[in-house]
């Protein structure tokens, strides 16, 4: 027999469970009363609202238990075990409410003490088609979760043999020039690929990525000595706020193989965050050969930032844009973010 662990079931537990059986159960009082007619209107939607949100509480509060303790047993049992829970609460919940209706109205009444059986049937299939509901979405979601961890998955399998490569290369010109400062670029090396290789991490926060980028920046130092040189204007107020794990490093990259790399004289790289009260934006900037109007034209520049692009989309969705502005001499690239409260849990795995 299969263990049916809390992660398989629905968010029972949450604000949103609570709210949607809140909202459910106030639709039914208020169909309950309607049905009623006009007479007791606002009498008969009191009692009912009060009778359905106590119900409705009292299953959901059993359901997230049971959730928490987990069952032993096949999928089907599980739910079985949610639906007989539910379907007996609510069916005691009615009797109960037959009960009180009685004694307060008496001529409102039903003539009998038992619960009506349609009334039952009625209430047993909705807890049966309500459990069907909440099942199919967590299904959807949980599928959902595994198809964009998935396409992740991929497109961070693209930036980093892209990046190894470029730093290999970075160590290999460095080799014929100065053995100590090659085996220092090693060093650096491990430590980059260190970080960006730990299982299940997607985003960090911009201290660590900023951390990774000016790694990769020393290694490039080393290999093009004054031709490049790079400008952090950088405010430590953003430090702690998240973005998906070798974001920055790529634009950096981008900057100087197709831009540093084709002036003789080398050029600046300036990397810049800044932000307002919704948003905040970290942009790349490096001078650009008098020959090349842009880095679109240039292979795999444009490839690099529509990984980079979908890789934000996935994690953050609308909370990330990435925009990209070119003149005769500077190429620029900006990441926009909202602000994130919630950082210190987020900033580790999807």
């Amino acid at each position: 027999m299969a263990f049916i662990s809390r992660s398989n079931a629905p968010g029972l537990c949450s604000d949103t469970a609570a709210w949607f059986v809140l909202l459910i159960c106030q639709l039914l009082a208020l169909i309950y009363a309607l049905l009623g007619g006009p007479e007791h209107f606002w009498w008969q939607l009191a009692m009912a609202s009060l009778y359905a949100h106590w119900v409705g509480l009292i299953g959901l509060v059993t359901l997230c238990q049971l959730q928490r303790r987990g069952i032993d047993g096949s999928r089907r049992l599980h739910w079985l075990c949610y639906w007989l829970a539910l379907s007996v609460i609510t069916l005691a919940g009615l009797a109960l409410g037959y009960r009180l209706l009685a004694w307060l109205l008496p001529a409102q009444a039903a003539p009998s003490s038992t619960v009506p059986a349609m009334q039952a049937l009625a209430i047993v299939l909705f807890c049966a088609l309500l459990l069907r509901y909440w099942y199919l979405q967590h299904t959807l979601a949980l599928r959902q979760k595994a198809t964009t961890q998935a396409q992740l998955d991929a497109l961070q399998a693209r930036i980093n043999p892209h990046f190894l490569f470029n730093a290999l290369n970075a160590i290999a010109a460095l080799v014929r020039q100065d053995a100590r400062q090659a085996e220092n670029a090693v060093e650096q090396l491990s430590d980059l690929m260190r970080a960006s290789l730990q299982p299940n991490q997607t985003l960090i926060t911009l201290a660590e990525e900023l951390a990774l980028t000016q790694a990769y920046a020393g290694l490039e130092q080393a290999r093009f000595g004054e031709r490049l040189r790079l400008d952090w204007q950088i405010n430590n107020e953003l430090l702690q706020q998240p973005l998906p794990i070798l974001s920055l490093q790529p634009l950096v990259e981008n900057a100087v193989r197709h831009g540093i790399g084709r002036l003789v004289e080398g050029g600046i790289v300036t990397v810049k965050t800044y932000r307002d009260d919704r948003r905040w934006w970290i942009s790349v900037s490096n001078p650009l050969p008098p020959s090349t109007a842009s880095h679109d034209n240039v292979a795999g520049n444009g490839i690099a930032l529509d990984t980079l692009r979908a890789r934000g989309e996935a994690l953050i969705g609308d909370a990330f844009e990435l925009t990209i502005t070119s003149t005769d001499e500077l190429y620029t690239v900006t990441m926009c973010f909202t602000h994130r409260t919630d950082t210190h849990d987020d900033t580790r795995s999807l």
